[in-house]
């Protein structure tokens, strides 16, 4: 399947071939974080040595990705607009006084796709689905019935793996539309000693990022249609759907794209 360009009649039949619906009961909203146990958690928490935190996210602010020159519509994404609502200007002014206290106060309007995130189970559809077969209808003005991301927040904690794909390829950076495939990903544990396991969040670096930050300039992120870890490539790499690793999600740490070790999006548990 691999040496051809695959076709959405390909996805539909991997769909059904790999999809997990039902498989944790017709009300699951969490997909693959049902493989997070107390165990996990704890086993995480005593790999600390150094008390060290590196943020793999992006500033919320007006030099964010949104708004670059790409071939793809904009969908009315925009970077945040940060309002200041009182400042110590005014305090120092003292018309804030009568309230009896100074204080700074400030407002952010943002799209929750302007930077670094993760996504609920209800933010991509496969057809008229998201997750386990909900209705894509349960997606309202009023927000997300189903599968919303406030639904993964008491599991949200495990044990990181860092994939460094573009390093161990030998590379800077991945050229724009490399689709990383499963081999890739089983290449860089390898060369790094690691073993993924039960529960395991996977990031998984491209590169990408920084050689937009370097630049100074979004234009083309995040790569192309072969962007790392879409559906596609790991279906035709047999990744899909493995059901030996069965690891919370694969994060692109420099792709906002997300996807897991089970399926796409809405087939399976992703989470960007």
């Amino acid at each position: 399947m691999s040496g051809r360009k695959l076709n959405r009649d390909d996805l539909r039949k991997a769909a059904e071939k790999y999809k997990n619906w039902g498989k944790w009961g017709p009300d699951d909203e969490i997909g693959t974080l049902n493989y997070t146990q107390p165990e996990d958690i704890v086993a995480a928490a005593r790999l600390v040595r150094k008390g060290k935190v590196i943020s793999l996210a992006l500033n919320f602010d007006q030099h964010g990705p949104q708004g670059a020159k790409s071939k793809y519509p904009a969908m009315g994404r925009i970077n945040p607009l940060h309002v200041m609502l009182r400042t110590g200007t005014d305090a120092y002014s003292g018309v804030l006084d009568h309230r009896g206290i100074r204080a700074a106060d400030d407002l952010v309007v943002m799209p929750l796709q302007c930077g670094t995130q993760w996504d609920g189970l209800g933010h991509v559809f496969y057809e008229s689905s998201m997750w386990n077969g909900y209705d894509c209808r349960e997606v309202t003005s009023a927000g997300a019935q189903k599968c919303g991301i406030e639904k993964t927040k008491q599991k949200m904690v495990g044990r990181g793996i860092f994939l460094d794909v573009a390093r161990a390829l030998g590379k800077d950076v991945l050229e724009d539309g490399y689709a990383i495939t499963g081999e890739d990903l089983d290449r860089t544990a390898a060369s790094c000693g690691v073993k993924v396991k039960r529960g395991d969040f996977v990031v998984v670096r491209t590169g990408q990022m920084e050689a937009k930050l370097k630049t100074g300039s979004w234009d083309g992120y995040p790569g192309g249609d072969g962007s790392p870890c879409r559906a596609p490539h790991l279906i035709a790499s047999g990744l899909v759907g493995e059901p030996t690793a069965p690891v919370i999600g694969i994060a692109g740490a420099t792709n906002r794209n997300s996807w897991t070790r089970s399926s796409a999006q809405s087939l399976a548990r992703s989470a960007t």
